[in-house]
């Protein structure tokens, strides 16, 4: 049992990175940009900014990715 789970825990923390990076990937795409430009928060900004129609916001936080 003890190595079911020691197994289980190995599998779950190599499969999370992949996770994670999906869905870096995907909200890049909502928000239009390369996801290896912005954090995950900045991915985040960047989708409700455009959904709001927030040019500033969207501006302000492409400019600092350079």
């Amino acid at each position: 049992m003890k190595k079911l789970i020691a197994t289980t825990a190995i599998v779950a923390s190599l499969a999370a990175p992949a996770f994670a990076g999906s869905g870096k990937d995907q909200l890049a795409a909502l928000a239009g940009v390369n996801a290896d430009n912005y954090s995950i928060s900045e991915l985040v900004r960047l989708d409700a900014a455009k959904k709001s129609g927030d040019a500033t916001t969207s501006n302000y936080i492409k400019a600092g990715s350079d």
